[in-house]
């Protein structure tokens, strides 16, 4: 679609070649001046050698008036082609390079026009539709400039010649017909030389900008895809994945896994408006997102009203258990200043630190997943905690314990475990610890 409104805004005129849009055309203008600068250089050192040259010609020709024709020939236009060229280094060339590039080409035509005055018919004949020649080959082949304004500038050079050829000139008629066959021939030649090659200019210029846009789309999908991804799976797993096409499974020895449930969903559903109980629900769990980045520890999924997440996992950290407690008073309280009667909830949090096995299974739909013991400790740790509470184990709080403190809930039946230790977490250190074990 991009592409097709690409082509339409870079629609040609079928004589000048324009764009119809005249960003278009300055952009082309811009692209070609910077294309061709190379090419502009050399031709006008070229052209100073060539025009300088004539003069040897006019000495073995014995022509008159020798010192008009060395101040037109070795000052005025090599001087004004000079100015061209130091031109090529300033930053304006760019915009002005055509105009510039015309200034010599009309000097240097204009110039042959007192020297055909001055020496009579010998000079008007054949020499000076050579010369005009030459300068028509230059200007559509070599001055690098767009099709349109070469055209303007080749008009002038061939009225020159008409001028003096008619009516300046006593040449037989017979050489008339010579010269202006040759001057017209090297005119169409020019003209259509120029035209096919500045179309080909064109199109390639256009087929760039296809290109361009054609690479800025796909880089741009590949951006939203690799967000995407990342979105799905931790940052260091899915470069992994994008570069090598698996992920190899790992054990991490020490790290954090914290279980968060909502008390009462499933009556809940009977109770709120689809739209309100999901609204709320997706309210509630980018509210948890955006507290665990804080705290940078890792989502791991969402199961119906459950989530869970862990520290030190995939990327390693000292201090995940310290981050899991944070985040979860924190969002303790986003809960119970966000309870309200249209959708009131309270949070179940189960934490435990031990070791997990971390990887991705599966062709379809894969996640980044964690395995083990400590989380199945979590989870149960959650299922027996009492609402708007922070179950935590004993392993957490002893990583924890200079930081919180904590009520111990005693030995008390966990699901696999038996009798099992239990902490509730409370305030950060500050007072006295409020009960130990």
């Amino acid at each position: 679609m991009k592409d097709q409104a690409l082509r339409k805004i870079g629609a040609m005129h079928p004589a000048t070649l324009a764009f119809e849009s005249a960003e278009m055309e300055d952009d082309y203008s811009l692209y070609l001046a910077n294309k061709r600068i190379f090419l502009n250089r050399v031709a006008i050192v070229l052209a100073v050698v060539m025009y300088a040259s004539f003069f040897i010609v006019d000495v073995l020709l014995a022509v008159d008036y020798m010192e008009a024709q060395a101040l037109i020939r070795l000052v005025i236009v090599p001087a004004s082609l000079l100015f061209v060229l130091g031109t090529t280094w300033s930053s304006h060339y760019p915009k002005f390079g055509e105009r510039l590039i015309a200034f010599p080409l009309f000097v240097g035509t204009l110039g042959h026009v007192p020297m055909a005055l001055l020496n009579g018919s010998f000079y008007a004949s054949g020499f000076f539709s050579f010369a005009l020649g030459l300068m028509l080959l230059y200007n559509f082949l070599l001055s690098g400039i767009r099709f349109r304004y070469s055209l303007l500038i080749g008009l002038v050079i061939v009225g020159s010649y008409e001028w003096i050829e008619f009516g300046l000139s006593q040449n037989k008629v017979e050489d008339v017909v010579t010269n202006h066959f040759f001057m017209i021939s090297v005119y169409a030649l020019g003209v259509i030389s120029h035209y096919v090659l500045e179309r080909f200019s064109r199109m390639e210029f256009l087929y760039r900008l296809e290109r361009e846009s054609f690479i800025d789309q796909v880089n741009r999908e590949k951006v939203k895809s690799e967000k995407l991804l990342e979105n799905i799976l931790p940052k260091k797993i899915a470069f992994e994945l994008k570069n090598t096409g698996r992920v190899e499974a790992q054990k991490f020895d020490h790290v954090t896994v914290m279980f968060i449930d909502i008390v009462g969903f499933t009556k809940l559903t009977t109770q709120v408006p689809a739209d309100v109980l999901v609204g709320g629900l997706h309210e509630f769990f980018s509210a948890i997102d955006r507290i665990i980045r804080k705290y940078n520890l890792e989502k791991l999924k969402t199961v119906g009203d459950g989530y869970l997440c862990a520290g030190g996992v995939p990327r390693k950290s000292e201090t995940h258990a310290l981050d899991c407690c944070l985040a979860a008073q924190e969002i303790l309280e986003y809960v119970k200043a966000r309870h309200s009667e249209k959708f009131p909830i309270q949070i179940r949090v189960g934490i435990n630190t031990g070791m997990v096995m971390a990887g991705i299974v599966g062709l379809d739909k894969f996640a980044y997943d964690i395995w083990g013991d400590a989380v199945n400790t979590a989870c149960r740790l959650e299922q027996v905690c009492e609402p708007n509470q922070i179950n935590i184990s004993g392993s957490t709080r002893a990583a924890i314990h200079e930081n919180f403190l904590t009520e111990s809930r005693g030995l008390l039946p966990l699901k696999g475990k038996g009798l099992y230790h239990m902490y509730y977490l409370c305030e950060r250190r500050g007072g006295e610890e409020l009960a130990s074990a």
